[in-house]
């Protein structure tokens, strides 16, 4: 039988999956709610995992007892700030890091005509590229779902996987579309969309807390080129 050599689409959340900010991220969400709110450690008590941008700035609104009548307006203003602060931050930190055998994996994704990469991030868009900049990865996701774009991750999930169909022009279809992520989130929003998943136990879950929620495949790192491929190609 011939190789299936049908497009494959890989939707990678970022951060506990590809990297960490070293509490780039967490810094720069507190310094902001201060800068506009006034509070000093707003992000007190926040579980971010699995979460995007939009639910916890939403959370520490409530959490601090913060009242308003536009949260997009509120939004919107927090992400100007919050993008400044954490481009600053992330520049000067040497605390952000990529995952053990990330960067060779990706490298080797990038050079297979069948495998397409996207991004499905929590994060904005703008901070999530500062992201992949710091470890020179930006060029390999040239699109993706974002928080500034959508609230929930199920449709976030869903809108990397039309702007990677509208990018790519390829046909992707459910059973070669994979998500790749650290978080029960993750394998929740790319089952609901029928979607493949891998669960990565590199963040903050571990493989048995993982494998609860029925990933198609789980993962203790991405250390393993082969069977990465393995997985996402079929073969095994």
């Amino acid at each position: 039988m011939p190789e299936d050599t049908s497009p494959i689409l890989l939707i990678f959340d970022l951060d506990g999956t590809i990297g960490n900010t070293g509490g780039v991220g967490k810094t720069a969400f507190e310094l902001t709610f201060c800068d506009i709110y006034g509070i000093s450690k707003s992000a007190e008590g926040i579980k971010p995992f699995g979460k995007t941008d939009q639910i916890i700035f939403e959370e520490l609104l409530s959490n601090n007892n913060i009242q308003f009548n536009d949260f997009s307006f509120e939004f919107t203003r927090f992400s100007s700030n919050y993008i400044a602060n954490f481009e600053r931050l992330i520049s000067e930190s040497e605390k952000p890091f990529l995952y053990d055998g990330v960067e060779s994996l990706i490298n080797i994704l990038d050079s297979k005509d069948q495998l397409h990469l996207a991004l499905g991030t929590g994060n904005l868009q703008e901070t999530a590229y500062l992201h992949l900049r710091k470890h020179n990865l930006d060029r390999f996701f040239p699109t993706g779902g974002f928080s500034n774009q959508v609230k929930h991750r199920p449709q976030l999930i869903k809108l990397a996987f039309d702007n990677a169909v509208e990018h790519y022009r390829k046909d992707f279809n459910s059973e070669q579309t994979w998500v790749i992520g650290d978080t029960p989130s993750d394998i929740s929003a790319g089952k609901e969309n029928g979607f493949q998943t891998i669960a990565v136990a590199t963040g903050p879950f571990s493989t048995d807390q993982l494998t609860q929620h029925e990933p198609d495949a789980i993962l203790n790192d991405l250390m393993d080129t082969d069977q990465f491929l393995s997985i996402v190609q079929n073969r095994i």
